[in-house]
């Protein structure tokens, strides 16, 4: 039985009859295909009427990757049935595509040199501009631009409903030849009028006038880059089109050149090159420059109409060009998970050493989670509790409940294990990419160790992304606003009472998860569906707010960071051609589907014997906490605390060294407690740290001692340092943006060269930077955030703003980064370049519970404590010299 929640949403008396309609017609059209006497060769058209100087592929059809270039897929099933909308001869498919290659090429040089020239005039005008003129602007450059943002599933399910009930009425007559006919051709003409939205689904009148930088942005990355750079990017974003079967295609047996300065030009099929992608099938390629040339001349359209006059404007870029090296961040939205919608960013870009930065991150930010989980009592009963609090589990049966608890409690090993691994397949990527750098060429086959490094790395990321996505089940429970709309029964299972189209309509959010379990031919992908999701959270309502759990958006993050590197493998030239969307597609080579998502996932890993850990993670859960004032029985709690955390991970480690007891273990000596990171408590550095924290409380409650009788004796109200139990905030939002660290006085000169000191470490065997032991001058503010950061106990108990911490490292000297998904890396530039990622809090607000791990972390990374920094003094309104600090 598998472990999680499975939500139905396809519940509702409209999917019932939709599905019945369904099935009949599935039933007609089987009926006369077994009729069908006439044979159809694999990728032919059999009503195509011309003779063609390029053969037939000669792929089999399970081929996926040749056969979606070909055909939508609806078409596939049923060979006798296809019947393209436009059947073009070989002399009528040149002329088109060299028709738009050649005026995207003219649209495009003309819109760069506009920009060249003008740079300055056409950013400050459009900034200018309100929201409602930018509107007009883009209506009049394209009067088809849908007008509201994530336009492909608003389009979808308005044709879906026109398209059921002329369906629903053309079943009746029961003649398939009747099916819908007068409707249909309505239907085709909607969609040929609509059919630019549909070739740019991306382009919409709200993502345009709402945020100034989209349009400036997209103006700069197409203009100045080559169509053949985009064509991957723009293949996919056709997908959904593509597979309409209301969508006019047209059908060609050749293929077009897609790299190079043969872009555009017809070639016949070649297996090595098709599974490069070197080349795509006529029908997708067509569609593809069709939507390249259409993008051009918006794009110069657009231009005119803000430059309109132009004769009197003033030329320069200087504005332009910061805003171009700014990466178009000035108006970045906050708290923003993922810096802007993928149609707005530069093409995606296959870098490996910045993939290997990424994982190596996201490994080790996780690693110190884990780390912080077996030492830091409040912070591992706050996850625990948090767990608990998931709806579906308060459905269980008492014994599941309890295994459920485990199970996901112990789902952080195997996240941190996904990533580590990752990281590690990344390296060997790396290397060998450096050892064939000279024939990694496009138009060419890949290094076969190459290959096979990439698609393993390609296969672990797709692995990781599917159990992200299951994963994803459990933590979409915990939300109270799921809770309004769904029934959970008592294996867990959770039905939802709205259709899909009802949960997009009423709950986008829901929606948006859900879709992201399911993905489909006729979905957008992970990628759209993460945009949406981080735009809802970005711009959350009051009704949305309650169900945006900061366990979602830490997680949505996560898989953020792994779908953007699968992105740009997916874009690498030349193409390995094995990943779609998360997905492992069967090919001609035979490649093995993934792993199921039960196996990879993260909180639904199964550890047998797990229920053996419910006594000690009970006998835990029942501690008393210290008192909220520090007192004299605080240390003796937070003892006890600590004891019943041991016993807790011990018993981890001994389940997961129980594999090595059986006979004929393939582990060997290995110690698996170490490997997966759960035997910290028995190391140095814990019972280092355990001894500090011992001591720090200790002097905490001699001093409080000592104060209270201070002032009993002066006749003053007596006040103490409160811990923090509860979760709370207030919603701020606050912007991050690239931040440059401040120059910093330290009491000694740097002598000697670390940057040895930071290479990847490796597999099995992770060491961290440290840095080199200094003073830091810091303001007065900064001195006390870190403090309270490093457990220096204080009478402010309540929750950090974000922009605290931002303030308060960039003052300590480092830069402040954003990155991919809520992350922000802070990079210490004067000192050893060592760099730490934190996660920003989608409200900006920092619980009092995290602070703990990030001084773990910081020591780590930084080798930072509380006696690092020191206050900075003013003298006659300068600061004085650290020197005498």
């Amino acid at each position: 039985m598998p472990i999680g929640p499975t939500i139905d949403s396809h519940g509702g008396k409209h999917n019932e009859k939709t599905r019945k309609m369904q099935e009949l017609i599935e039933e007609k059209f089987k009926h006369l295909q077994s009729n069908e006497t006439a044979v159809v060769l694999p990728f032919a058209c059999p009503t195509y009427p011309h003779k063609s100087a390029a053969a037939l592929p000669t792929c089999l059809e399970t081929c996926t990757l040749c056969t979606e270039q070909y055909f939508p897929h609806g078409l596939l099933e049923y060979k006798f049935a296809r019947a393209m909308s436009y059947m073009h001869s070989d002399a009528d498919a040149r002329t088109l595509t060299q028709t738009f290659v050649t005026t995207t090429d003219r649209n495009l040089a003309a819109v760069n040199a506009k920009v060249k020239e003008y740079g300055d005039v056409i950013l400050k005008k459009w900034k200018r501009f309100s929201t409602q003129q930018r509107a007009d602007i883009i209506r009049k450059a394209m009067p088809e631009a849908y007008p509201q943002n994530f336009a492909q599933v608003r389009m979808q399910y308005d044709h879906e409903r026109k398209i059921s009930g002329a369906l629903r009425r053309g079943v009746a007559s029961m003649q398939l030849g009747d099916i819908a006919r007068p409707q249909s051709v309505t239907l085709l003409k909607e969609h040929s009028a609509l059919r630019k939205m549909h070739l740019l689904p991306y382009l919409d009148v709200q993502t345009l006038s709402e945020d100034p930088m989209n349009l400036l942005s997209i103006l700069h990355y197409r203009s100045s880059s080559s169509p053949a750079d985009w064509v991957l990017f723009d293949s996919e974003k056709l997908r959904v089109n593509f597979n309409s079967v209301n969508a006019r295609h047209a059908y060609n047996p050749h293929c077009v050149v897609v790299y190079g300065k043969h872009y555009g030009k017809l070639i016949p099929w070649n297996k090595d090159s098709a599974h490069r992608q070197d080349i795509m099938g006529y029908p997708r390629a067509v569609v593809v420059l069709e939507a390249q040339n259409v993008l051009s001349k918006f794009l110069l359209t657009v231009a005119d109409l803000i430059l309109k006059p132009v004769d009197n404007a003033p030329k320069g870029t200087q504005q332009w060009d910061l805003l171009v090296e700014s990466d178009f961040q000035w108006q970045q939205e906050s708290g923003s998970l993922s810096r802007r919608l993928d149609a707005y960013r530069p093409m995606p870009v296959y870098d490996i050493k910045a993939i290997v930065r990424l994982l190596s991150g996201r490994a080790e930010a996780m690693a110190d989670e884990l780390q912080v989980m077996q030492s830091d009592p409040l912070y591992f009963r706050s996850r625990v509790q948090q767990i608990q609090n998931t709806a579906f589990l308060h459905n269980l049966p008492e014994e599941r409940r309890r295994l459920e608890t485990i199970t996901m409690t112990l789902g952080h090993i195997m996240w941190h294990i996904g990533f580590h691994t990752a990281a590690c397949q990344a390296r060997v990527v790396q290397i060998l990419q450096e050892r064939y750098a000279g024939q990694i060429i496009i138009g060419r086959p890949m290094p076969e160790a190459y290959a096979a490094a990439l698609l393993g790395l390609q296969r672990h990321l797709a692995a990781v992304f599917a159990g992200q996505v299951t994963d994803l089940n459990c933590i979409q429970a915990v939300s109270s606003t799921f809770q309004d709309y769904a029934t959970f029964t008592g294996d867990g299972r959770a039905r939802c009472s709205l259709t899909r189209e009802e949960m997009y309509r009423k709950f986008p959010l829901l929606f948006h998860v859900v879709e992201l379990q399911d993905h489909h031919q006729m979905s957008p992908g992970p990628t759209f569906h993460l945009q949406a999701l981080d735009y809802l959270i970005t711009r959350h309502t009051n009704t949305s707010k309650k169900c945006i759990d900061e366990l979602l958006v830490t997680h949505l993050s996560s898989m953020m960071v792994v779908d953007d590197i699968m992105t740009s493998i997916q874009y690498h030239r030349p193409q390995l051609s094995v990943l779609r969307n998360g997905e492992i597609l069967r090919n001609p080579s035979g490649i093995d589907t993934i792993p199921s998502s039960e196996q990879e996932s993260g909180l639904l890993f199964s550890w047998q014997g797990s229920e053996k850990l419910w006594p000690l993670l009970k006998d835990f859960l029942d501690l008393p906490l210290p008192p909220k004032k520090v007192g004299l029985n605080s240390l003796a709690r937070h003892r006890a605390l600590r004891q019943g955390l041991e016993a807790f991970w011990d018993g981890v480690a001994d389940l997961v060294r129980e594999p090595q007891r059986r006979p004929g273990s393939i582990y060997g000596g290995v110690d698996m407690a170490a490997e997966l990171r759960v035997s910290y408590r028995h190391s140095k550095e814990y019972k280092e740290e355990a001894v500090a924290e011992d001591r720090r409380l200790e002097q905490t409650v001699r001093e409080l001692e000592h104060e209270q009788v201070r002032r009993l004796q002066s006749g003053t109200a007596t006040s103490s340092y409160v811990i923090p139990q509860s979760t709370s905030g207030v919603d701020e939002e606050s912007a991050v943006e690239r931040v440059e660290a401040k120059p910093k006085i330290k009491t000694r000169p740097l002598t000697t060269d670390t940057s040895s000191m930071h290479e990847i470490a490796e597999q099995h065997n992770d060491t961290y930077p440290q840095a080199i032991r200094l003073k830091l001058v810091v303001s007065a503010k900064t001195k006390a955030f870190f403090d309270r950061v490093f457990g220096i106990f204080t009478e402010d108990a309540g929750d950090v703003d974000w922009r605290a911490l931002v303030a308060a490292m960039v003052d300590a000297g480092c830069s402040a980064i954003p990155n991919t998904g809520s992350e922000v890396t802070f990079k210490d530039r004067d000192v050893n370049r060592a760099s730490i990622v934190f996660h920003r809090p989608h409200d900006s607000k920092i619980h009092p519970i995290m602070l703990k791990m990030m001084a773990t972390r910081l020591r780590k990374r930084f080798d930072w404590d509380a006696e690092t920094f020191v206050k900075r003094e003013k003298e006659g309104g300068k600061e004085g010299n650290a020197n005498d600090a």
